[in-house]
């Protein structure tokens, strides 16, 4: 699409915003999908301070190593606009497929728009918003027209799995399914394909929360390989809409998130927002790894992602998974393993340790270890007294001759366990 031909659409929509009273009053951004001809409006509401999911994560904490150059990151949505100037730039020209209409960058919904903004919008100096990996480049699959409908729709998970396939086939690194869908062959084999591949995969974990009967499995973020993400709010608990199991592997903030829309060049707040938006908070941060770490594989990828989050007591539950993903120790941290790694991602394989079945082993343990530690105590004292009398004995007037070895410090203790923030 031409420079031409973007800056015409943008003053379009600009005159339609005018003619229809919007200029100038402060918006929501729909979390749903507006009308089905793509009138959607345009955003004039303009945080004019840093807003709270950028301030808990701080990204640019980690650009001083990288912004995510080079990497593609596939997203399988609603289409993602390159009408908004903090996205023009990242979204690839003449790159990515429309199975409902004929343009990837037409974004009916308002939903795949605010899922590119948080992954890669532009960072302009004084803006309050901009993206995760800022020079990570999008390519747009679009899969729904309607994001509300799209669970009713039949032929969503076939589109989805063609949107994975294709993604793969143009090279990108990363894929965000800020979608939702009921187990599908068809789906499980393009995700399985992309996996083999060398592709990380980020899925929502959905939005029905204390309703979602007990024991789902919600799909695609519980496909082998694919990292699950909760969504929290500014009080940094999970949001009670966020769904939970064993298929989420990590959280990211979800709820009150600022971005951008579709027409113009405005910024709005998803007051009520969602797990589709914290998935993207993720997929940016697998972006700054993949371009820090371009040699490193998808899986050690997702790997350091889990390791590096802010975690909850115990180290992995079923509401935030391994914690809460922090973008720069993922990207800076000198240890990306998993104390406990599951024997194959995503975290639903993990399982927590089964007590003793004698309440009192780990006690009796730590007395035995004690007794033990008396005794070897002990016999290093007695050791080293009969040492600094054999050594006084050897030196005349107990002076050094200057030969010993100083008494060296050692190798400072290395950190085996896992990077806490």
């Amino acid at each position: 699409m031409s420079t031409k031909s973007r800056a015409v659409r943008r003053a379009t929509a600009a005159l339609l915003a005018s003619l229809i009273g919007l200029a100038g009053a402060p918006l929501v951004l729909p979390t749903a999908a507006v009308a089905e001809d793509c009138n959607v409006q345009s955003l004039s509401d303009s945080p004019s301070d840093k807003q709270w999911e950028l301030r808990r994560l701080r990204p640019e904490a980690a650009w001083g190593m990288t912004k995510g150059r080079g990497v593609k990151v596939g997203v399988v949505d609603s289409g993602v606009s390159d009408d908004h100037p903090l996205l023009e730039s990242r979204v690839l020209e003449g790159e990515g497929e429309d199975y409902v209409g004929n343009d990837p960058t037409e974004d009916c919904a308002s939903h795949g728009t605010v899922i590119g903004g948080i992954i890669a919008a532009e960072y302009q100096e004084g803006s309050p918003f901009y993206g995760i990996a800022p020079e990570a480049q999008i390519v747009p699959f679009r899969v729904i027209v309607d994001s509300e409908k799209a669970g009713q729709d039949a032929e969503t998970p076939g589109r989805i799995a063609r949107g994975i396939r294709d993604a793969v086939k143009a090279g990108v690194k990363v894929i965000n399914l800020s979608v939702r869908s009921p187990e599908n062959d068809e789906l499980a084999a393009a995700i399985a394909d992309a996996v083999s591949k060398d592709v990380v995969i980020v899925a929502a974990a959905g939005n029905i929360g204390e309703k979602l009967p007990a024991g789902t499995t919600v799909y695609p973020a519980a496909y082998d390989g694919v990292i699950g993400v909760a969504a929290i709010t500014p009080q940094g608990v999970r949001s009670d809409k966020s769904n939970y199991g064993n298929f989420v592997d990590i959280a990211a903030p979800g709820v009150q998130i600022t971005s951008v829309a579709p027409k113009g060049g405005g910024i709005g707040v998803l007051k009520d927002g969602g797990t589709s938006f914290a998935t993207a908070f993720v997929t940016g941060t697998a972006a700054l790894v993949r371009s820090y770490y371009p040699n490193m594989s998808a899986p050690d990828v997702i790997e350091r992602i889990l390791a590096t989050a802010d975690s909850p007591a115990g180290n992995w539950d079923k509401y935030l998974g391994y914690g809460i993903v922090n973008p720069y120790q993922a990207v800076a941290s000198l240890n990306g393993k998993l104390a406990h790694a599951p024997a194959a991602l995503p975290a639903q394989t993990f399982t927590q340790p089964v007590p003793p079945a004698d309440p009192l082993a780990n006690l009796k343990v730590a007395a035995s270890l004690s007794a033990a530690g008396a005794i070897l105590l002990t016999i290093i004292i007695l050791v080293g007294q009969a040492v600094r009398k054999h050594v006084r004995r050897d030196r005349p007037g107990g002076g050094s001759n200057g030969t010993g070895n100083g008494g060296g410090r050692g190798t400072p203790g290395k950190a085996v366990g896992r990077v806490t923030a």
